[in-house]
């Protein structure tokens, strides 16, 4: 394993590790550079809307 990927497989083991101590924690790795929001838009979107989906609702609609 070459130096880039193994520091890549390292970081991503850390962040594994990490995920696993919260309460409902993910983790997914997405072929992407740095800058994820802007080369696959849509991916992020979608996990964004996931965890909105999940998040309690903090402010109840009024009838």
């Amino acid at each position: 394993m070459k130096g880039r990927e193994r520091q890549h497989a390292v970081i991503a083991a850390y962040q594994r590790r990490w995920v696993e101590t919260l309460p409902d924690g993910r983790f997914e790795e997405v072929d992407s550079g740095h800058f994820i929001q802007a080369e696959q838009p849509g991916i992020v979107a979608d996990r964004v809307g996931d965890l909105l989906d999940r998040a309690p609702d903090r402010h109840p609609r009024s009838a």
